[in-house]
Formats: structure tokens, sequence, C-alpha cells
């Protein structure tokens, strides 16, 4: 999807949540660093700020595997072994870059999508609720990334 046209999309979005208390999810968007940096511009224009960005991890071949399972269950002519691995390859030139920057600026938040689908839901909303005070509540400079990755490992009861 063009730029133009994601960049409307997440400035009403914006717009929207702003005028109903500010709370705004986006999944998908942004997929570029351009649109990333047009969607924090926006934001600060319109006086809000991302607070959080989860990542979830899963490796190439579990990805290939859910979607290929996925074609199979919804009759998806799109996922396809060769289109799955060219939207792989996509991700890790266009995507991928962005998370450093998030990283960098203490909001990313990476999350283990290999557990049960319960153990990643709860971990998710653990990470949102961690990260939903005011943004000037901790100092930008202060602010780290949080892995979570591990969490289901390292609290696991025997």
């Amino acid at each position: 999807m063009p730029d133009k046209i994601v960049l409307c999309i997440v400035r009403d979005a914006l717009i929207a949540a702003r005028a109903v208390g500010g709370d705004c999810v986006f999944d998908g968007a942004p997929r570029t660093m351009a649109q990333a940096r047009a969607a924090h511009k926006i934001a600060t224009e319109l006086g809000m700020t991302a607070n959080v960005v989860i990542q979830l991890l899963a490796g190439e071949e579990e990805l290939t595997r859910r979607l290929l399972a996925r074609a199979a269950v919804e009759h998806r002519a799109d996922d396809t072994e060769q289109v799955i691995r060219h939207r792989l390859a996509l991700y890790q030139q266009m995507t991928q870059p962005i998370l450093g920057w998030y990283s960098r600026r203490g909001i990313l938040v990476s999350v283990d999508a290999t557990r049960p689908i319960d153990e990643v839901g709860r971990e998710i909303l653990a990470a949102l609720e961690l990260k939903r005070q005011p943004p000037g509540h901790v100092p930008a400079r202060v602010r780290r990334p949080v892995d979570l990755t591990r969490l289901g490992v390292e609290c696991a009861h025997p």
C-alpha cells in the first residue's frame, strides 16, 4: 500500500483516538522507516506519542508453517511457500530496521510468540500495562527496551 494511503489511515486513526481518550493500537503499520518517521511526525503534531511497540518473535520456519496451515484452512492462494519467503525477505529488508529505532526510543517490547496463545496474550497485556504510564512519567533518557522473550522459561513452575 502506498505511504500516502497508510499515513492517511494513521492520521485518521490518531485523530479519532485522541477524540475518545488517546489510546490507539496499530497492527501491521508502519512497515517502512519512512512510514515510521512520518507517523511519528503526525503523532507529534497531534500531541501524541507511541508508548509501546510489541514485536512478536517467531522464526521463519515457524512463520512459514503457520501461514501454510492458514492457507490450507482458509483456502488462500496467496499463502504459498514462495510468496511467504518473499514476504519474509521484504520484512527483513523494509520493516526490521524500524525495530532498532523503536528500541533506541525505549518503547520496544519483544514477546516470544511461539508459546501458547494464552501466555503470549498475558505477556502482551502485561507489557501494555507496564508501558501505560504517561509519556512524561519516565524520562526518555531512562527508558530501556524490555525483552520478555524468556519470561515463560524463567518463571516456569516445576
